[in-house]
């Protein structure tokens, strides 16, 4: 009868243990949860091409087009990779960073009703390289500057990280097929560029 009750009554001291881990660890995820204001999101986000290119020549391959940003589907915020060499010091082998490379960047548009976004980067494109003369264009009049921001749930930017003298180097082909009844079309444009920086402090 003993051993019973006492079975009875270390049963109900674990499961009283128990739920105190449970309000405690629920306690934790409130306090985390109040502490970074929710996790980020990958569907809010904006981008901006520079108003003029190197040279000082507008850029109306965008600016013509206010609406581009919405139309942009698929950005890859891009990355960063550290170059490292080996050494040796008294026997002891480490890894030292001697330069960067950035890995690339590319953007998938929507294409609206008129292929106004495709004829942009057609002129675009053009600038790098006249197809008509096969001469290609002097690099500062086909750079410029873009930036890309992270945007939170209120819509207001987190993260923002500017690419310096970006041009497009690739368009995807589009694929035209009856069969596909109103089937989107999109276009992939990969992006070469000098550098990319953060900036830590946004104030808008």
């Amino acid at each position: 009868m003993y051993s019973s009750i006492k079975y009875i009554y270390i049963n109900q001291k674990n499961h009283f243990n128990e739920l105190n881990d449970i309000n405690t660890n629920m306690a934790n995820v409130d306090a985390f949860k109040s502490k970074i204001l929710g996790l980020a999101v990958t569907n809010r986000y904006e981008i901006a091409f520079g108003e003029t290119f190197l040279d000082g020549s507008p850029n109306n391959c965008f600016f013509k087009i206010p609406y581009y940003t919405m139309l942009a589907k698929d950005v890859t915020l891009p990355g960063l990779n550290l170059s490292i060499t080996p050494i040796t010091i008294w026997n002891l082998k480490r890894e030292n960073v001697n330069g960067a490379t950035y890995n690339p960047l590319s953007i998938t548009f929507h294409c609206d009703h008129t292929l106004e976004i495709r004829k942009a980067f057609d002129q675009w494109l053009g600038i790098c390289f006249d197809m008509k003369t096969r001469t290609a264009g002097f690099y500062d009049s086909y750079v410029c500057d873009m930036s890309i921001s992270v945007l939170n749930r209120n819509n207001k930017p987190v993260y923002k990280a500017i690419i310096s003298q970006i041009f497009p180097q690739d368009i995807s082909d589009s694929n035209l097929n009856y069969e596909n009844y109103d089937h989107l079309m999109d276009i992939t444009v990969q992006f070469e560029y000098l550098r990319w920086e953060p900036i830590s402090e946004i104030n808008w």
